[in-house]
């Protein structure tokens, strides 16, 4: 398949209206799921958004721009998440408060009653480097 016809699978017109996917987008953006066409397309967009490649070429770029360290943010009821993170090798880090299950959470962090936990991981060859876990 091109990249043509397989970009227009899944293709929907969002119309703004109340209650769509696309609710508050300008009338006529187009929304649609990923299709294995556009992989190609995403996988360099990082180096757009962000001013890096990813893969390889972007784990090279990090040790030679002095990064050491990864940090991310989930939802504390995100149990899944919070596991998922912890078996990576991310511990989280301290927050204002602990919550029910001895997780510590920062309040508010993205905004009034959206409290969120902050992870850090160490990168190889940074101080206190976390070996990476083999996924179960």
């Amino acid at each position: 398949m091109d990249d043509a016809h397989t970009a227009d699978e899944g293709r929907t017109t969002v119309g703004g209206g109340s209650g769509e996917a696309g609710e508050g987008l300008p009338d006529g953006l187009l929304v649609r799921h990923p299709v294995p066409a556009d992989h190609r397309r995403l996988r360099v967009a990082p180096a757009d958004w962000w001013g890096g490649p990813g893969g390889d070429a972007g784990a090279l770029q990090r040790q030679s721009a002095g990064r050491t360290r990864i940090r991310c943010i989930t939802s504390p009821d995100n149990r899944a998440s919070l596991a998922c993170h912890t078996r990576m090798g991310f511990r989280p880090e301290p927050g204002d408060r602990t919550d029910e299950h001895g997780v510590p959470v920062h309040r508010d962090y993205d905004g009034p009653g959206l409290d969120r936990v902050s992870f850090v991981r160490d990168l190889p060859g940074g101080q206190g480097a976390i070996p990476p876990v083999a996924a179960p």
